[in-house]
């Protein structure tokens, strides 16, 4: 008995579904890299002003713990460039060691959330209709994941950031610097900050894409050139919107994760004691210290980033379409 025939079509089918997942799993790679790349590069750019601003976040009012007590943001940078050199690079490569793979997911998310988006606007559903809300929940469990894995670099980051501005410089170094948190603290030492952390990377992740998205799709209807034409200008304005609403979390979390390094009259009990404390000794200005420097960082930062993932996507052909790669 003949076995029975297959059609023509069923191959054509399946090797279309093949060639698909072989596309899906080639640009989920590509837009990993994509964002991890764009990220990292603007983060070695940018990585002095970043510096600058823990140094700003983390100096109170005048006392005998700091060397240097900065005026403003551009006296900062210049007297950090003055006294040690490439001396404040120190740090960069335990930031570039979490923010690589953190930007691999985040822009994964944002992609596949883009992706969900458009296909909801074209077909007139919900974006909750199109994988939009998984792609949400991935973004948001990814951040939560990679505040998780960067806190205790962050907060070895943070010391060597600041140690050129300490009157006494007790342990310059990596190894140093970790072992002195270890001692003091415990191992949970590493990990201080964490939920203030969340508290600001979760919002800032949110507002950081989706302002970007909006002015992105306004610029088009309008059709405002500058705008339309140029994403380095929408990433700007996106990561500094982003930036100024979530820098109070930030100053927090600097102030709990460094503040072991001065005496113990200025320390805080928790964040609730800080919020108190700056907000009575420094005013609701305390709140958004170092906001120059972080305007100064972000904005070419943000342009950066979503500039160089733009082009980046273009170079791997990510979100091309079937016709597109029938071409190739």
């Amino acid at each position: 008995m003949s076995s029975p025939q297959q059609h023509p079509s069923d191959h054509h089918t399946k090797g279309s579904s093949s060639k698909d997942d072989h596309h899906t799993t080639t640009t989920t790679r590509n837009t990993m890299l994509a964002g991890a790349l764009a990220r990292c590069g603007a983060a070695t750019i940018m990585y002095p002003v970043d510096v600058c601003k823990t140094r700003m976040q983390f100096q109170r009012r005048a006392n005998s713990n700091f060397h240097t007590i900065y005026r403003n943001s551009f006296h900062c940078i210049y007297n950090m460039i003055k006294t040690e050199g490439f001396g404040i690079y120190r740090g960069l490569s335990l930031r570039l060691f979490y923010i690589g793979p953190g930007a691999a997911i985040t822009f994964t998310a944002y992609e596949k959330y883009r992706q969900s988006a458009e296909k909801a606007r074209k077909s007139g559903k919900s974006v909750f209709e199109t994988g939009a809300i998984m792609s949400l929940i991935m973004g948001a469990a990814g951040r939560a994941l990679e505040s998780g894995i960067k806190t205790p670099f962050n907060i070895v980051k943070q010391h060597l950031q600041v140690e050129g501005q300490l009157a006494v410089q007790k342990n310059r170094g990596l190894v140093k610097s970790v072992k002195y948190i270890i001692e003091t603290k415990g191992i949970r030492g590493l990990f201080v900050g964490y939920t203030v952390t969340l508290l600001r990377d979760l919002p800032f992740s949110f507002l950081y894409f989706s302002s970007y998205e909006f002015i992105k799709n306004k610029s088009q209807y309008f059709g405002i050139p500058i705008l339309k034409d140029y994403t380095a200008v929408r990433g700007a304005l996106a990561g500094s919107f982003a930036s100024v609403v979530t820098l109070p979390f930030d100053v927090i979390k600097t102030r709990i994760q460094t503040q072991h390094k001065i005496s113990a009259d200025s320390h805080y009990s928790g964040y609730r004691d800080a919020v108190v404390k700056i907000f009575k000794h420094e005013g609701f200005a305390g709140f958004f210290r170092g906001i120059t420097p972080r305007l100064i960082y972000t904005i070419p930062s943000t342009s950066i980033t979503f500039y160089t993932y733009e082009f980046l996507k273009k170079w791997f052909h990510i979100n091309t379409t079937a016709a597109d790669r029938l071409k190739e």
